[in-house]
């Protein structure tokens, strides 16, 4: 596996915060702040890998976006 881009949408709803994203489908974090929530994300992410069978490392994207992308990098390198 390649590293691979995860794009957030963010939304508000019922006093609550959650994020979703169209590149991970099944990605969903919720909480009370727009900060509790992304804090959760990169652990929702490892998760999500490590039910497909793939370690991940999972980093936050410096851009001037709202909601940021995160990246996550296979931990070993898969044969090809």
């Amino acid at each position: 596996m390649k590293a691979k881009i995860i794009h957030l949408a963010m939304a508000e709803a019922n006093g609550l915060v959650y994020v979703t994203s169209p590149d991970l489908p099944g990605l969903y974090v919720s909480g009370r702040s727009r900060e509790e929530v992304i804090e959760g994300v990169p652990e929702a992410i490892r998760v999500m890998f490590a039910a497909r069978g793939t370690d991940v490392i999972v980093r936050e994207v410096e851009t001037d976006t709202k909601v940021p992308p995160w990246v996550a990098v296979p931990t070993a390198h898969e044969a090809a």
